[in-house]
């Protein structure tokens, strides 16, 4: 990798409201690994056990699953900086009082499952927002290099540095490292305070009393169900989702433990290998010039990059699940960081908040639908049959979508990479144009 390429995915945080931005979201994300990792503590410190520990993350994914519906149209109808001041404000003080009960001796699962139940509702508003935020901040042919390089902090932060972190001050007090994820939230807040709204992003929202918060909200399915690119890529993800990560997450640990004979905890060799192939990936692919053939590439390399996963029906020892973890990260990480890309230069500006809003919704809904599949197909045909069909059916999927959806004359109507004079071409959608052309 060339210095000048690494340089090029450092070149949004030349602006300053961007590197706020950035830093509120890796405030954010620190504090969200230190809170899992705090919590978990926590539990163990009150000896609960399996059973406790499960009623507090499930709350805290049914706020994500009730926050999610209402977060798209938050984003568009109101002020993305305060929506993100907002929610990490209120995460920082649910940490801040949970520590603080639990200093006092006085924590109940209970207080820990409402915590929980709120941040997680805190989250799943977050992320539509700051996701039709950033092009805000940044000029377009910044936005694929912002999305590379947060591909990259996305799983240090939350994955490495703050379950460290967290994981570091729990173990002399797990009431202070919920006090330290608090402190993280409260930081992202102070980040993003003295961000201005821009008069263009005031002017593309919808006006509060045009029509009802469900219109917003079906105006948002509306346009993603007749524009072909936006549903096709979705029924891909749809479908991504509920073959990869059940048997990656739920089978996964059974194949190292059961037929290799190693421990769970180099089950856990396997996830570092994905989080690391992630941010290798995200790096790897923001350094290369936009690809002309965008949807073909995303979703090639999406559904391409599972083939791997087969492995894990038929592999002997350990190093063939690292790779195969490797790469499934990496290449699920690269497109992403495309498919991020087209939201934010594709999607109308008062539309962005909700179809990112939808988007996420769709992965997190089919979560579970996938680890429940997993695991009753995996005791009925066998781990090698799962993860076979695992890995041929999300190729299978990308080239049919490409095809039925003619996603390959799209992405040559509407291009996305500078021209031969070096000046950044933008989609020829009407809808987008008539919308995004005084940002863009």
């Amino acid at each position: 990798m060339s210095s000048h390429s690494l340089f090029s995915v450092l070149r949004p945080l030349e602006h300053k409201r961007y590197r706020l931005l950035v830093g509120c979201m890796t405030a954010s994300l620190l504090g969200g690994g230190a809170w899992n990792i705090a919590l978990v503590s926590l539990v163990v410190s009150m000896e609960g056990g399996p059973a406790e520990l499960s009623i507090v993350t499930t709350a805290f994914s049914i706020g994500m699953t009730i926050g999610l519906p209402f977060a798209g149209v938050l984003a568009d109808r109101l002020s993305r900086r305060r929506v993100i001041m907002t929610v990490e404000l209120v995460r920082g003080v649910a940490a801040l009082l949970t520590g603080t009960i639990a200093m006092l001796g006085a924590a109940q699962i209970s207080v820990l499952a409402s915590a929980a139940l709120v941040a997680g509702g805190a989250q799943a508003l977050f992320i539509p927002a700051y996701s039709a935020y950033v092009p805000s901040v940044l000029p377009p042919e910044h936005l694929y290099a912002a999305n590379g390089l947060e591909g990259v902090l996305r799983p240090v932060a939350h994955q490495a540095v703050g379950p460290l972190l967290g994981g570091a001050v729990a173990a002399a007090s797990a009431a202070h490292a919920i006090m330290v994820a608090g402190a993280a939230h409260l930081l992202a807040t102070l980040l993003v305070l003295p961000l201005v709204e821009s008069p263009h992003e005031a002017a593309s929202r919808p006006k509060a009393d045009r029509q009802t918060f469900l219109a917003d909200m079906r105006d948002g399915v509306a346009y993603a169900c007749r524009t072909p690119w936006v549903l096709g890529s979705m029924l891909f993800g749809t479908i991504y989702v509920t073959v990869v990560f059940g048997p990656l997450y739920v089978l996964g640990p059974f194949v190292v433990v059961d037929r290799l004979g190693a421990s769970a905890t180099q089950y856990g060799f396997v996830l570092s290998a994905f989080g690391i192939g992630a941010a290798a990936g995200a790096l790897s692919v923001s350094t290369r010039q936009f690809p002309r053939r965008y949807l073909t590439a995303m979703l090639l390399i999406w559904g391409g990059g599972a083939l791997p996963l087969a492995t894990f029906g038929v592999a002997r020892s350990l190093w063939i699940l690292l790779v195969s973890a490797g790469v499934i990260g990496t290449t699920g990480s690269a497109a992403a960081v495309i498919w991020g890309t087209l939201l934010q230069r594709r999607v109308p500006a008062h539309l962005r908040g909700r179809v990112s809003g939808l988007d996420f919704f769709v992965s997190l809904a089919f979560m579970p639908v996938s680890m429940s599949l997993a695991g009753r197909l995996g005791d009925m045909i066998g781990y090698t049959m799962i993860f076979a069909v695992s890995g041929i059916v999300p190729i299978l999927a990308a080239i049919t979508v490409l095809r039925a959806a003619r996603l390959d004359r799209d992405e040559l109507i509407n291009p996305l990479r500078p021209n031969g004079r070096g000046v950044s071409q933008g989609p020829r959608d009407a809808e987008c144009q008539r919308t995004c052309s005084s940002e863009t």
